[in-house]
């Protein structure tokens, strides 16, 4: 299930809303609207008590928003405050509420935690970036997790190097955790993971906007099982994939819609990226998407298209709309496919095509 989740200018707005699904998804709907009145009130309820603070090397728990498990006893929650992790007895941290932080850093010697943005309980839980990003010193990859949560970085904030990020699926009653990049923010080296629920429902989604760029972060959209969308990456705006890698999985279950995808809209640019769509492995089963639409670009990326096995369905790379083909290089493997019926005449020009033993073209 394809969902547009908009990332204004302006950090205390964020709408959730339908985009135009695949045609082979129409009609699965969904929507989430989150007024911004609301995030007004939380974002300044947030930074009433705040200050920069390092979190203890014994705290009483793993909540962030406990003013007792950090040195000193305040929150860091306020659009200049920063958040430092070194050895710690708990690692495994979790907000119980909004946070809005300029800076998050590891030190050194820091453990290796996992940060987690939880549930709506019941409103909206959000991890907000917007100063210097993230800074690892350490030699240890830290985790960040949205579990139906949001991470969202603004301004020119960083995802940083050896950081980790996982978007879980969602469920019956919400959707799935999301990382988004706003105004000129980048996903540094940092590794996404966007998978799909356990159940039926929507999976976890990495989203570009404005004039952000994926950098040379590497992002896996994850496949699921009947009923279970599978994860995705969009890009939006002037948006751009940097020198990034994409990998759009399968599903997993036989006449699975759950493919992984990676998604362009607007003028959002492929730049030079690589981009991989696997081909399904099970009867009928979907294989993972690539698809440019509107007046994205390919650019200079690098599109692959892998063949499906034991009666599933190829990887797929689809030109829609105005969408152009740049310089990029596509390769076609087994029964891969590359589909143009929905572009617009007179077709796509791309850079180049290798001479693999077949290829499709729709």
């Amino acid at each position: 299930m394809h969902r547009v989740i908009r990332l204004p200018q302006t950090p205390s707005f964020r709408r959730t809303s339908i985009g135009q699904p695949p045609s082979w998804q129409r009609g699965i709907i969904c929507s989430l609207v989150v007024a911004p009145t609301l995030l007004l009130l939380l974002s300044v309820s947030g930074t009433a008590h705040a200050g920069s603070a390092t979190w203890n090397l014994n705290p009483a728990s793993g909540d962030w928003n406990t003013a007792a498990n950090w040195t000193p006893a305040t929150v860091p929650n306020g659009s200049e405050d920063g958040a430092t992790f070194d050895v710690s007895s708990i690692t495994d941290v979790s907000l119980s509420a909004t946070v809005i932080i300029n800076r998050i850093v590891f030190n050194p010697r820091a453990s290796a935690f996992a940060i987690t943005v939880p549930p709506p309980n019941p409103l909206l839980t959000i991890l907000e970036i917007g100063g210097a990003g993230i800074s690892n010193d350490s030699n240890t990859v830290q985790a960040f997790i949205t579990d139906r949560g949001y991470i969202t970085f603004l301004h020119t904030a960083t995802a940083g190097a050896l950081t980790s990020f996982t978007n879980l699926g969602g469920d019956t009653s919400s959707a799935g955790g999301v990382t988004q990049f706003g105004g000129n923010s980048d996903a540094g080296n940092a590794t996404f993971t966007n998978q799909p629920p356990l159940q039926p429902g929507s999976g976890g989604l990495t989203q570009f906007f404005n004039n952000a760029t994926a950098a040379n972060a590497m992002v896996i959209n994850a496949g699921g099982g009947n009923g279970a969308n599978g994860g995705e990456t969009d890009f939006f705006d002037s948006s751009d994939a940097g020198s990034g890698t994409f990998v759009s999985e399968a599903g997993t279950a036989a006449g699975s819609f759950g493919n992984g995808q990676t998604r362009f809209f607007n003028t959002a640019s492929a730049a030079n990226g690589t981009f991989v769509a696997y081909g399904g492995m099970t009867t009928s089963a979907f294989g993972g998407l690539i698809d440019f639409g509107e007046s994205s670009t390919a650019s200079n990326a690098i599109l692959i298209a892998n063949g499906a096995q034991n009666g599933g369905l190829p990887g797929w790379i689809k030109f829609e709309g105005s969408s152009e083909g740049g310089t990029a290089q596509v390769k076609v493997f087994g029964d891969g496919l590359v589909d143009l019926t929905f572009h617009t005449a007179p077709g796509v020009t791309i850079g180049s095509i290798p001479d693999h033993r077949q290829r499709r073209f729709r």
